[in-house]
């Protein structure tokens, strides 16, 4: 279950987010209802420091070696031999996916969507592994499978 979630770019509350990240964060702010007067969290989510441009956002990665599963929690850096520039962000999940036949993971990155394609190096082992920047869905990235079997049990079920 974890690992098909995760193929889909679906997020653990507690394992991809913390008290931290907001729904923008995770690339869900379609799901917010802004054109309501008030609602929950609308106050807070107005805040500048939930504003800025170098949040960390969920995003996938693809590593160079692709039996490679990276550790959860592992510190991501944009350049290795810069370790004082300090972590851009961490790996939040890593699994092998037999769908995509290499591991996958998703991590949250400052500007992570903006990073889409850029190589990051992961702490791993004794030195750091490269990645790949990508979408944090890996399987049917439009829906087509999810929908098309929705519809078809919608349909027999009428």
């Amino acid at each position: 279950m974890h690992v098909l979630r995760a193929e889909r770019g679906f997020p653990i509350v507690g394992q991809e987010t913390d008290g931290s990240v907001t729904a923008g964060d995770l690339g869900l702010d379609r799901m917010i209802a802004w054109t309501k007067p008030d609602f929950v969290g609308k106050r807070s989510l107005a805040r500048s420091a939930l504003a800025t441009d170098n949040r960390r956002q969920l995003v996938g990665l693809l590593t160079e070696r692709s039996t490679l599963i990276l550790d959860p929690g592992a510190q991501i850096l944009a350049r290795p031999a810069d370790v004082s520039g300090g972590s851009v962000g961490h790996v939040t999940s890593s699994y092998w996916s037999s769908n995509c036949g290499r591991a996958i993971a998703l991590a949250l990155i400052e500007r992570g969507r903006c990073r889409t394609d850029e190589l990051v190096h992961v702490t791993h082992g004794s030195g750091f592994a490269t990645a790949r920047v990508t979408a944090p869905v890996f399987i049917d990235p439009e829906g087509v499978r999810v929908n098309g079997i929705a519809t078809t049990w919608l349909a027999r079920s009428r």
